[in-house]
């Protein structure tokens, strides 16, 4: 073969051009050119467009990165949470699985409102003539340590600096705890998760509480001693 043959086999194909091109770009148009009839410096390995080697590296390392990208946590939970209700075929499970949830400490509330009245009976029993007040904190330890050592520490409040303490009963249902905590915190944005606890006691003599207002007791010498009764966790209502 000559090499104007060579030269014109190295350039064209042996049939038409499935692609018919782009109206921009004459040499597209071209049904038995290849890559505009410059193999040297172009390429076309999807057999529909002509660009140069590095065009079409660049390109490629382009795709790979978005594809290599990795998925963010969050729409991989999110995919996995829609995948689950089209499983499941019900797109009200989260509220369902939130108000079982509801109820379920709700039922565990009213078991522990039941068994601190019943504590709080036993103790009036054993001691007819004593007052039970009520200590409420924010933290587990807190509550623990009050009631183990015997002792509330004065602090800020209010009605000033003191040991504070209420009559208002944990297992109470008739003032939601969001209001409840207001009458003993004020406004305070932490006011509701500083009734999470509580601890009953009896006042030790010397350190008896003294009413400011309504329902609310302070002791402001010093540390109050107290003598604990129970503790636990505040069932109240919201």
């Amino acid at each position: 073969m000559s090499e104007v043959g060579q030269a014109t086999l190295a350039k064209s194909f042996w049939s038409m051009d499935s692609f018919e091109g782009i109206n921009d770009d004459p040499l597209s148009l071209h049904k038995y050119l290849y890559v505009h009839a410059d193999p040297v410096n172009n390429t076309d390995p999807t057999g529909h467009l002509s660009g140069s080697v590095a065009e079409f590296s660049v390109a490629q390392s382009g795709f790979q990165t978005i594809r290599a990208a990795p998925t963010p946590a969050w729409l991989k939970a999110l995919a996995a949470v829609f995948v689950g209700f089209i499983a499941t075929g019900s797109i009200l499970m989260p509220f369902m699985a939130l108000e079982e949830a509801r109820i379920k400490l709700e039922q565990e509330n009213a078991g522990l409102r039941a068994k601190y009245q019943q504590d709080y009976d036993q103790a009036k029993k054993d001691n007819p003539r004593g007052r039970i007040l009520f200590h409420y904190t924010e933290k587990r330890e807190n509550a623990v340590s009050i009631a183990v050592m015997g002792r509330i520490n004065k602090g800020p409040g209010t009605l000033g600096v003191g040991a504070y303490a209420t009559d208002i009963e944990p297992w109470q249902t008739h003032t939601p705890r969001a209001d409840f905590a207001r009458m003993i915190f004020g406004n305070s944005p932490d006011a509701v998760e500083s009734t999470n606890f509580f601890v009953a006691f009896m006042e030790k003599e010397g350190f008896e509480f003294e009413k400011q207002r309504r329902r609310i007791y302070i002791y402001r010498n010093r540390d109050a001693e107290i003598n604990t009764l129970f503790w636990g966790r505040n069932p109240m209502r919201f």
